[in-house]
């Protein structure tokens, strides 16, 4: 049985140029493997149609380079199972080298069905336990030195090779973040347990080595509102502004002793909890108009993209406000500014006097 472009109905979610999607013979959250038969059928769909769908596929990877990766899954697809085929897939499709073009595990439900109950941040310092779950509040503020089998380098740098990117920034922001995921822990053979992940962490030059429980995955929002979940215990006591809020996939705030108002928006949406985008940002620009604002800040840090089209709304209304344009605008970018955010960032500097940071 195929959709109407060709695909197996495995694969009709795998939307290669312009968004990550399922993984092919996992499109159903509690689908059994179904075997070599059925992945190698998959893989013979990508390797197929990929080259033909993308407008540019071997800029950053040679033909000869993809046929010889593909061939190589192909002869390895016997031997693994459904999690290690899955990453082998991510890390194929990863060999483009480009962000649209992917098999992102968060976007499918078979391979974030189940999480580890903490978040990890690459700082300068190293890799620590920036949230966790309830049961693991203790982990909060801990510098990771080990996951599973191997030190936390080479844990990220296995993941690495899966994630698909324009830039190192993206791959940066989004290694941490992956290996939450026993799916992906499993797929890359980093995982020690079935259903857990041992990690060694330091306090203040003392190891200690813990054993995390995957749980049940919480909800996931639209362009990572709601993940990690907002009642997750944070390193810092009180987040900085643009961590607040989690929950809310855009806000604003007065902040009168600077004359600042405040923008956080994590994605650009058309709709959320009722509201419009547009009716959003002329909610801010009302406020804008009505305030002695000496500065506008949007922030666009964890903002990871959505529909492009919406932007102008936001760039129309700075321009047609020229004093609030001049000197007085602020964007601050990030690690996750990605897709649709970046083609904001683009038109904000094209048309407008923002100042960038970030």
């Amino acid at each position: 049985m195929t959709s109407p472009r060709g695909l197996p109905v495995r694969f009709q979610h795998l939307l290669l140029l312009t968004l990550a999607s399922s993984t092919p013979a996992l499109a159903q959250p509690d689908a059994p493997d179904p075997g070599p038969a059925a992945w190698r059928a998959d893989l013979a769909v990508l390797a197929g149609h990929l080259p033909h769908m993308h407008p540019a596929p071997f800029t950053k990877v040679s033909r000869a380079a993809w046929d010889s990766a593909v061939a190589a899954v192909d002869q390895q697809l016997p031997r693994l199972s459904a999690e290690e085929a899955a990453v082998a897939f991510q890390r194929l499709v990863a060999l483009i080298g480009d962000g649209h073009t992917s098999l992102h595990p968060f976007f499918e439900p078979a391979l974030r069905r189940r999480v580890y109950p903490f978040e990890l941040y690459a700082f300068a310092e190293g890799v620590f336990v920036r949230r966790a779950g309830p049961s693991h509040g203790g982990l909060v503020g801990a510098r990771v030195v080990r996951y599973g089998r191997a030190s936390i380098e080479e844990a990220l740098a296995a993941v690495a090779t899966t994630i698909s990117a324009d830039n190192h920034w993206w791959i940066q922001g989004q290694a941490p973040r992956r290996l939450s995921l026993p799916s992906v822990a499993r797929g890359l053979g980093l995982a020690d347990a079935p259903d857990a992940i041992r990690l060694v962490i330091e306090r203040e030059g003392v190891q200690d080595t813990v054993v995390v429980p995957a749980e049940a995955a919480p909800a996931e929002g639209n362009h990572g509102a709601f993940w990690p979940p907002p009642h997750w215990k944070d390193m810092a006591a009180t987040p900085p502004p643009w961590r607040q809020d989690p929950w809310l996939l855009w806000w604003s705030r007065w902040l009168p002793e600077s004359g600042t108002l405040y923008v956080v928006e994590r994605g650009i949406e058309r709709e959320f909890h009722g509201e419009t985008h547009g009716a959003f940002w002329a909610r801010v620009f009302a406020l804008a108009d009505s305030l002695p604002v000496r500065r506008l800040v949007l922030d666009l840090r964890e903002n990871t993209g959505g529909n492009a089209f919406l932007s102008r709304e936001i760039v129309k209304g700075i321009v047609r406000r020229p004093g609030l344009d001049s000197t007085r605008f602020y964007v601050i970018t990030g690690r996750e500014t990605f897709s649709a955010a970046m083609n904001l960032a683009n038109e904000l500097e094209y048309y407008t006097g923002a100042v960038f940071a970030g």
